[in-house]
This record gives C-alpha cells, sequence and structure tokens, in this order.
C-alpha cells in the first residue's frame, strides 16, 4: 500500500485545514497580546511570560494590522 492510498482524501484536506487554522489562531494570538500588553499580571512588566522579557513578539511571527485585524484573523478561524 502507498502512501497516497493510505489515508481518505477528505481526512488529508480537514488534516491540512486544521493546520493552517491552527497557525493563522497562533499568529493572530501574538499580534493580539502584542497589540494589548494589559493581559500581563499586575505587578508584572509587559511580555513577562515570553522568554525575552519586556521585549515584544517580532512582528514576522504575528499576523493582523493591529487589534482588530488580529481579532478578525483569530475569530475568522474558529
Amino acid at each position: 500500500m502507498t502512501t497516497s492510498t493510505r489515508h481518505h482524501p477528505i481526512a488529508r484536506i480537514t488534516h491540512w485545514v486544521s493546520a493552517v487554522a491552527l497557525t493563522v489562531m497562533a499568529a493572530s494570538g501574538m499580534r493580539i497580546i502584542n497589540a494589548a500588553p494589559f493581559f500581563a499580571r499586575k505587578g508584572d512588566a509587559p511580555f513577562a511570560w515570553w522568554p525575552w522579557e519586556g521585549t515584544p513578539i517580532p512582528s514576522v511571527l504575528t499576523m493582523g494590522a493591529w487589534l482588530g485585524g488580529a481579532r478578525h484573523w483569530h475569530f475568522a478561524m474558529i
């Protein structure tokens, strides 16, 4: 049995759609965090959970124009 016939095409399509949706949700979620650093706990610096504390997530890893655009992308993938 070859790899191409192992899984039904519907299963392949739905898995790729899920992969794209997860990627878009992650990228837009990171933009939401950048746009609204008030998600930090009281007393902590913004982006305290990020390994490079105090610096925002690089814009290359994010998606959406700013908070509004990122929210549109984020909720479109639900």
